[in-house]
């Protein structure tokens, strides 16, 4: 996006400040924001749209995907911040927090390479102040396959067609959530898992393979609808219930609604989204999401009331974001964006 190949989005920087403080909000008071894991569909979501942009320009202008280049660029952007992150967790929850009743060497090994969703998906461990990198691990599990499923379909057919084989998979994964739902399976195994937990990264490769269809479809026209059922499922849905089969996906539909909306030139909520106190703090998103279920684990573990903690933490979480924005993010992203490579703002 920064070099021109895909349109940099304000509206979408801004949207990813309102979703980590959901999910900030929902590890903070989960008694009180239940449904916060809306949070994360939106980032999924995101996250989909603006891959398979980029993957669909790349197509366009030279009729081929750098596999290579690909994952060169998503590791220059999501590794250098998460494996910082996870050492000091590490070092500091083994040595010194000693939080218990967690296993910090495995924990740290699945935050590091990516299977933190598979553990939670079996109860091998909730992954303590790490617990949240089973996101980032969806996420990266899914780059893998997708960046190359997009290659073949452009290469075998053409590229018109990666939204129609996003949709085939987003049917088969509600159909196998919901296979898996009917034999039994337990909230952990269907929230965690890749192949029951991909609705909306599935959804954004939609929005992002018909943006023109949705731009005169005037879908974004729903966007008070949208808005009025994320703030209702932040109370109403729960990971941990037996409808978590119906939640995620209701949860990713959503996430689409509103990112669709944010897409649209003079939409009245990417106006709002695109504010500079939002984008601002968008930019350093990503590293909130690293450090604050940390910082949270950190004051839940220390006794102290949530009433007095809260605003602290919410601080220390700005803090150190900015520090590993600046200090880390940044000087890698230069990397990344060389000529050569295809730029684009964090995704």
């Amino acid at each position: 996006m920064q070099n021109g190949t895909v349109k940099y989005i304000e509206a979408i920087t801004g949207l990813r400040t309102v979703s980590v403080l959901v999910v900030f909000l929902c590890h903070s008071y989960v008694d009180f924001f239940p449904g916060g894991f809306i949070g994360v569909d939106v980032f999924f979501v995101i996250s989909g749209y603006l891959i398979t942009s980029i993957l669909l320009k790349e197509v366009a202008r030279t009729g081929t995907i750098s596999i290579a280049a690909f994952y060169k660029r998503r590791a220059l952007r999501i590794l250098p911040a998460s494996l910082f992150c996870t050492l000091i967790v590490y070092l500091l929850g083994r040595n010194l927090l000693q939080f218990q009743g967690e296993n910090a060497d495995l924990n740290a090994a699945a935050s590091a390479l990516s299977f933190m969703n598979w553990l939670r998906a079996f109860s091998t461990t909730t992954g303590g102040a790490l617990g949240h990198y089973w996101s980032l691990a969806v996420e990266e599990q899914f780059y893998a396959f997708w960046s190359l499923i997009v290659l073949a379909v452009a290469a075998w057919r053409s590229a018109r067609s990666v939204p129609k084989v996003a949709a085939v998979l987003l049917v088969l994964s509600m159909a196998w959530r919901t296979y898996l739902w009917m034999s039994g399976a337990d909230a952990e195994r269907l929230y965690n898992g890749l192949d029951t937990h991909c609705d909306g990264l599935l959804i954004g490769c939609i929005i992002a393979g018909l943006q023109e269809q949705l731009t005169r479809s005037g879908i974004s026209h729903l966007w008070p609808l949208a808005a009025a059922a994320f703030v209702a499922q932040l109370f109403l849905f729960d990971a941990q219930s037996q409808w978590l089969w119906l939640y995620i996906p209701a949860a990713s539909l959503t996430a689409g609604l509103i990112v669709s909306s944010a897409i649209m030139p003079g939409n009245p909520l990417a106006g709002l989204l695109a504010t500079r106190p939002l984008v601002f703090l968008g930019r350093r998103s990503y590293s909130f999401y690293l450090w604050h279920l940390p910082v949270i684990s950190f004051f839940f573990a220390s006794g102290i009331s949530r009433s007095l903690w809260i605003l602290p933490s919410l601080i220390i979480c700005f803090l150190l974001s900015e520090l590993s924005y600046r200090l880390i993010e940044r000087p890698f992203l230069q990397f990344k964006d060389r000529p050569g490579t295809t730029g684009i703002a964090p995704a």
